[in-house]
């Protein structure tokens, strides 16, 4: 699942892309700005949708196939749920800032873990969204049975068990991957109940069989296996084929995501890098940004794409400078919750402006790049997204 909708795609055991499809949803944000909001109903549909429409095609690709299935979701989202795993409200986005207002709050009573882990919660991570929600909106605290990532909400879906996440999801809820273990103690200074957070087990790991409801619904096997899965950005670089020390992958899709591979855990004090966990004991250090492809739909929109993009080549290099940030605040290559875009134009026609944009973008990632080298990162290989391609 991403921003605008959910893609499938099935592929066989050497990777070989066999299905996919994809929906978009009709409304990718259903709060008031500047706040971030989807319905979690919405992502239901349409991934089924999508699971049917690949399923059809598999079977007249591979008739007797079976099937193991993974979800990847945006890192940070949240959801509360009740105990038969219904939405109590919109699910809050990685990308909605309003846990601002509790972040000294946080700052202080997760200073411990936050030092262990060499990273700094900012606002777009899930715990303070839990604590936001706790002070805010009260009357859904009381009723959550849990609170549950994007991914985990769709597993559930399709398995009837809501009470199991990934290591990758649930580090910006609180958990502790160097121990393995939800930091109980922040959660009882913060007052959130530890017991609404999911079990956590290692992407891949098996959660269960596909419900019989779910299997007639999206068409797929009745002994199709559900696996966690991770976050978006995670999945991105693993299937990009990004799995050995020194390997870096850039995905550019709403935002921009990097991360790479090291044997070494690597600390920022600045909060810009943190580090995923490898399932065979390395590290994923990287970041996620606020700029990405964004930008260009909302500045300039997909239906004037295919001509812009043709006079890029002719206008590059513009001459201009643009940060090209399209929200306030920025997480990566610098934090800072103030940021705002820049515009510094030695051309200022459409076509000039397009293509300074995608510059801006393209200089966004490079300093990316150079704040990893500058923790003492080794870059070898990097392996480029579809989308940059």
């Amino acid at each position: 699942m991403w921003v605008p909708g959910v893609r499938a795609a099935a592929a066989d055991a050497r990777g070989q892309l066999i299905a996919e499809a994809a929906r978009r949803y009709s409304h990718i944000n259903v709060a008031e700005e500047p706040y971030k909001e989807q319905r979690a109903e919405e992502w239901r549909q349409a991934s089924m949708e999508v699971l049917a429409e690949t399923a059809r095609a598999l079977r007249a690709a591979k008739p007797g196939f079976s099937a193991v299935l993974a979800v990847d979701g945006t890192s940070g989202t949240i959801l509360p749920l009740d105990s038969e795993g219904r939405p109590l409200s919109a699910a809050l986005m990685y990308n909605d800032s309003r846990a601002s207002s509790v972040m000294d709050e946080l700052h202080e009573n997760v200073k411990g873990l936050e030092e262990k882990l060499g990273y700094r919660m900012s606002a777009s991570f899930s715990l303070p969204k839990i604590l936001w929600i706790q002070k805010n909106w009260p009357w859904i605290y009381e009723k959550a049975a849990s609170f549950v990532h994007q991914a985990d909400y769709l597993t559930g879906c399709l398995t009837g068990n809501f009470r199991v996440t990934d290591y990758s999801n649930a580090l910006k809820s609180g958990y502790d991957l160097i121990d393995e273990k939800w930091e109980g103690g922040i959660f009882c200074s913060l007052g959130i109940d530890r017991k609404l957070l999911p079990d956590v087990v290692m992407p891949g790991w098996p959660v269960g069989r596909i419900t019989a409801a779910a299997a007639a619904e999206t068409g797929l096997p009745a002994d199709t296996e559900i696996v966690a899965g991770a976050t978006d950005g995670y999945s991105s670089c693993v299937a990009s084929g990004v799995v050995r020390p020194g390997q870096y992958n850039t995905t550019i899709g709403t935002t921009i995501v990097l991360k790479g591979v090291t044997e070494q855990f690597i600390k920022d004090p600045k909060g810009r890098v943190y580090c995923h966990k490898h399932p065979q004991g390395y590290w994923y250090p990287g970041g996620a940004g606020n700029v990405g492809g964004i930008c260009l739909n909302q500045w300039f929109g997909e239906e004037n794409f295919a001509v812009l993009n043709s006079r890029v080549p002719a206008m590059t290099p513009t001459g201009n400078v643009i940060y090209p940030l399209t929200m306030k605040g920025e997480r990566f290559p610098f934090v800072n919750p103030e940021a705002e875009a820049f515009f510094r134009l030695r051309n200022e026609g459409e076509e000039a402006r397009y293509a300074g944009t995608m510059e801006g973008v393209g200089y966004v990632e490079r300093l990316c790049y150079d704040t990893l080298e500058g923790l003492a990162v080794r870059r070898v290989i990097r392996s480029r997204s579809p989308e940059e391609r």
